[in-house]
């Protein structure tokens, strides 16, 4: 409550801005220094005042969502909320039951991991074109992620389609894990350069050097003003 009242410098960072903005912008007022994961939104907090505002995506803990020492037993899995019946996500999940052995539920941490390892393919879906946590866990996982371009997240910046990861259009989703289901060998190859890559570039210790390195850059600058 006395927030406000502190003179050293003050930062947040906030994940869920894209479900969460009205509330983000209130405490963001409140910080002098505001990472956000989302990048669409650097601009408009840019746009309330505040200049330091920058993009620090989310990532994966190796520890909780590296690969674990389980047997392939689903064809696809998807760990998360399913929000409405008439959703984009419970439409797309509805098809993929269809037509394939889907594991679906609610799973945390370990328990996530422990599924993902379990699947040969995890579908994601993006809610609002968000660069969501299930990227960069899944991916950590070692089992093949397939998801939605997410247009203007950053994905297609971090990962290249067919590469680390398969990127589908809603039309063509069935086809999509169809074709990379038939072809183990090209899923696996996948899924092993899409983990290497999480773990060299996207883990939550390399977020929190970045964090540290953009600030030290401000407050020299900030330094050698006062100077």
């Amino acid at each position: 409550p006395d927030l406000k009242n502190h003179t050293l410098p003050k930062v947040c960072y906030l994940i869920d801005t894209h479900i969460n903005f009205e509330e983000h912008r209130e405490i963001g007022l409140q910080f002098d220094f505001i990472f956000v994961a989302q990048k669409f939104y650097v601009d408009k907090f840019k746009a309330l005042g505040n200049k330091n505002v920058f993009w620090l995506p989310l990532a994966c803990d190796p520890e909780i969502h590296g690969k674990k020492n389980v047997s392939k037993k689903y064809e696809i899995s998807f760990v998360g909320s399913i929000e409405g019946k008439k959703s984009r996500r419970k439409h797309l999940l509805d098809k993929i039951n269809k037509n394939f052995n889907l594991q679906c539920e609610r799973r945390f941490m370990n328990e996530m991991a422990e599924v993902f390892s379990a699947s040969h393919i995890i579908f994601n879906n993006a809610i609002k074109n968000d660069l969501n946590m299930r990227v960069f866990e899944a991916l950590c996982s070692g089992s093949m992620l397939i998801t939605d371009k997410a247009d203007g997240s950053g994905l297609d910046g971090f990962f290249e389609n067919g590469k680390h990861l398969a990127i589908y259009e809603d039309d063509q989703l069935i086809e999509n894990i169809k074709f990379y289901l038939d072809r183990p060998l090209l899923m696996n190859s996948i899924a092993e350069t899409g983990r290497k890559e999480v773990l060299e570039k996207h883990t939550y210790d390399i977020r929190v050097i970045t964090m540290i390195e953009t600030l030290d850059k401000l407050f020299t600058g900030i330094n050698k003003k006062n100077d």
